[in-house]
């Protein structure tokens, strides 16, 4: 079974107005997507809410019940995890609540699973 279900999210913090000698916002939004698309990552824009929503949902025990309220006002890295929600850190993971976070890398391949092997699993031809 390839592993080709995956999303990779970007972030983007793109000043509101133009500096003088620099590119404008639209602009700038334009050359990441044209990028991100000509590596076959299919960008897809989403709006703070629904960004907001599916964050809450992931990060937090018990959900708000308007998930999908965002305040323009303070930073939306501040607005994702509840302020009864505890977080533990450890050496090898991150503790949210109930729900654990932790990234796995290969270290190296097995006699099995050989580097063209491991292409085809990430979806390589």
């Amino acid at each position: 079974m390839p592993v080709r279900d995956w999303r990779l999210f970007v972030a983007l913090k793109i000043p509101s107005t133009q500096e003088q000698g620099k590119s404008s916002p639209k602009e700038l939004y334009a050359t990441v997507r044209e990028i991100l698309h000509g590596a076959q990552l299919s960008p897809v824009a989403t709006a703070p809410p629904k960004l907001l929503d599916w964050m809450r949902k992931l990060f937090n025990d018990q959900p708000m019940a308007h998930n999908d309220f965002w305040d323009e006002e303070r930073p939306m890295r501040k607005q994702v995890i509840l302020a009864d929600t505890v977080i533990e850190k450890s050496m090898n993971h991150l503790k949210l609540g109930s729900r654990f976070f932790r990234s796995l890398t290969a270290k190296k391949f097995t006699r099995e699973v050989d580097l063209l092997k491991s292409n085809e699993l990430f979806g390589g031809a």
